[in-house]
């Protein structure tokens, strides 16, 4: 409930995208497992949605740095991914600040990692299967539009954290993902008249 008071905070276009695609993050992750027939436990729809939180964290603490990189990321010249203009805008990424929030909120550890980790789950330090499923949700969302950024061109999957997840439970083929985009719609229709009485509370 604290998380979801930190999104409604600004009440900006921008934090209801960036809202809608942690949630969807959240439901994507737990698809992600399912798929992997990994043991579907609540970690996953947490991780997910609070990957960006690090996000929030700078658009209320740090804003005009943020409207700065938000300003460089829509611009038609701009060839570096959001994750990158951070680096070198602000000195941070969101994924570390969203680590370091997360950490000294007292999360369990492999949440923490997961979200410290969520654009390169290969690094993960506890569980880089789980890191992958919080990764490919970012990237999952991030491709079909569900994002506050207009950065999917830019998105990738980690394909050292994909090597790994093979090697575990199956192979991820380029047919898995195409099933999985698709299946996400249906996942997230499902699941909005929950999320609309979440908020009203």
């Amino acid at each position: 409930m604290s998380v979801l008071r930190m999104f409604d905070a600004k009440g900006s276009e921008f934090m209801e995208h960036l809202w809608k695609h942690s949630f969807c993050a959240g439901v994507a992750a737990r698809m992600i497992a399912d798929h992997l027939a990994l043991k579907v436990e609540g970690k996953y729809f947490v991780a997910g949605l609070l990957h960006d939180v690090g996000k929030i964290f700078m658009s209320q603490y740090v804003p005009e740095s943020f409207h700065e990189l938000l300003t460089l990321m829509l611009s038609s010249r701009n060839l570096k991914c959001y994750h990158a203009l951070e680096e070198s805008v602000l000195g941070i990424t969101h994924q570390e600040v969203g680590g370091i929030l997360l950490r000294s909120w007292m999360f369990p550890q492999e949440i923490v990692d997961a979200v410290a980790f969520h654009h390169d789950p290969a690094s993960s330090r506890l569980d880089p299967v789980f890191t992958f499923c919080i990764h490919l949700a970012d990237v999952l969302c991030t491709v079909k539009g569900i994002t506050p950024l207009k950065d999917r061109h830019f998105v990738a999957v980690d394909r050292d954290a994909s090597a790994r997840v093979e090697g575990k439970n199956g192979a991820m083929t380029t047919d898995d993902i195409m099933a999985l985009l698709t299946r996400l719609d249906l996942e997230i229709d499902r699941q909005s008249s929950y999320l609309a009485a979440f908020r009203r509370r």
